[in-house]
């Protein structure tokens, strides 16, 4: 009888970690991602004062791999802050895919400078976003470069333009675990 139950969990527990994700994520195609990324523009800010913040999300819900049953947590960094001109809080969002332990202060090298960055229309006109609560999403961020930075302020820049790199990931990831269901469904209505 162990060995049938064995043999029944194998089979179905692939479905049900399946099913689970599903539930607990959006299902997002790389159309989706072209779709976000073509409503975009780019808009000047001026990056003051700003809250640091980090996000945990798990990577893949259901997985089974060298770390275990369960897929280590991941960290999204976010830098929120106001801009009067739009008078909307918005936050610089980083993913860590270039194996940055923090990027805690990242930013500090672009404080009181206006910063060139990519917002999603959709995002920008929604009365949903844009609070402290839920400022609208960065993922793109270019500092103008600076004559006085010193080695660490160098050092600090290039990290920021290695991250800009993964643009196109960075949107897959806020679509994927932290763009609400129903927010998902308004953006993308052909998705079931």
């Amino acid at each position: 009888m162990a060995i049938i139950g064995m043999a029944l969990g194998k089979m179905l527990w692939p479905m049900l970690g399946e099913y689970m994700q599903k539930k607990s994520i959006n299902v997002v195609e790389m159309s989706d991602v072209k779709k976000y990324s073509d409503n975009s523009k780019p808009i000047e800010l001026m990056f003051n004062k700003y809250n640091y913040k980090q996000t945990y999300y798990k990577g893949n819900l259901f997985y089974s791999g060298d770390g275990g049953t369960f897929a280590p947590y991941k960290i999204c960094s976010n830098y929120v802050f106001y801009d009067t001109v739009y008078r909307n809080f918005f936050a610089i969002q980083m993913f860590n895919f270039i194996g940055v332990s923090s990027f805690d202060e990242l930013l500090e090298i672009a404080n009181h400078v206006k910063i060139s960055c990519i917002v999603n229309n959709w995002e920008l006109g929604n009365p949903n976003y844009g609070t402290a609560d839920n400022p609208i999403p960065i993922f793109k961020c270019i500092v103008p470069d600076n004559n006085s930075w010193n080695d660490y302020a160098q050092s600090r820049a290039d990290i920021i333009k290695r991250n800009n790199e993964h643009y196109q990931k960075s949107i897959f990831y806020h679509l994927t675990y932290f763009t609400p269901k129903e927010e998902f469904q308004k953006m993308f209505p052909e998705q079931k």
